[in-house]
């Protein structure tokens, strides 16, 4: 895949992230493939998403790509969630284009004001950071952690947590269980994204009552330039070569434009 796309940004506002949002991975991709989309001049139009964009961006296969797309955009149409004390949706419109490999999706207006325009209180990432994610949880966490990257820690009282992240009754009661089921996984991911965060856990009394995650203070466009300067042509290897070059390319022809997608990258992450 070019790294070219790294530089698409998400944006939304921190009450958004706050909430539980219920959505499962692949909605999830969908949905936030559309949010780099969203401007205030299309935001009341039909979004496009084609099954090749998706494939190549989260390194899926793409035989299968557009009916996963199809099924996370139904169920997208029936996610609610709550917020402000009102039950709100993501989507009011879609659309498939079976022969094009297309979905097209309609953000709810509800939405709007926590999607564009944001000048205060929002979070932002690269989606390329949450591309390799394969846990919900790991995503969840990460937005909020992205929350909170000017500071480099995290607070939440785990029972907030369980409540964002969802956890399943079988196991919430038992603090074990939800660090080797939920935190472990979510927090392996997330370092493998770049991140290395850690969790410190404070009791009351005897049972764990919060949890405080930490991290590298970092600014969205330090992890651009640190994966360009990676990636660059004293880093790229034969192996990243081969994985990411197009059918038909020679191994010149992938280097020369794989090292021109991120002089492209680290152009975007200076403006």
């Amino acid at each position: 895949m070019g790294l070219l796309v790294t530089a698409r940004k998400v944006k939304v506002s921190n009450d958004l992230v706050r909430c539980a949002q219920k959505l499962r991975l692949s909605e999830k991709r969908l949905l936030m493939l559309v949010v780099t989309k969203v401007t205030s001049d299309n935001i009341d139009s039909e979004i496009p998403v084609t099954a090749i964009e998706y494939a190549e961006f989260y390194n899926v296969d793409r035989k299968s790509c557009y009916q996963t797309m199809v099924a996370a955009h139904k169920k997208l149409w029936s996610r609610d969630f709550v917020m402000d004390g009102k039950l709100r949706r993501w989507v009011i419109t879609c659309e498939y284009q079976h022969g094009e490999g297309c979905v097209s999706i309609r953000i709810h207006p509800d939405m709007k004001e926590h999607v564009v325009d944001l000048k205060e209180c929002y979070t932002q990432y690269y989606l390329r950071r949450a591309g390799e994610f394969k846990l919900i949880y790991s995503w969840r966490l990460f937005e909020q952690l992205m929350r909170c990257r000017t500071t480099g820690k995290f607070r939440i009282s785990l029972a907030d947590f369980k409540v964002i992240h969802e956890v399943p009754a079988s196991y919430s009661r038992d603090f074990s269980q939800v660090r080797h089921k939920v935190i472990n996984p979510a927090m392996k991911e997330i370092r493998a994204s770049g991140l290395p965060v850690k969790l410190t856990t404070f009791k009351k009394g005897r049972a764990v009552d919060m949890l405080e995650f930490t991290f590298p203070q970092e600014q969205q466009r330090d992890w651009v330039k640190a994966l360009a300067k990676n990636g660059g042509k004293q880093g790229i290897t034969k192996k990243y070569i081969e994985k990411h070059a197009k059918p038909g390319e020679s191994y010149s022809e992938a280097q020369e434009r794989l090292q021109r997608e991120l002089d492209n990258q680290q152009k975007a992450a200076n403006e």
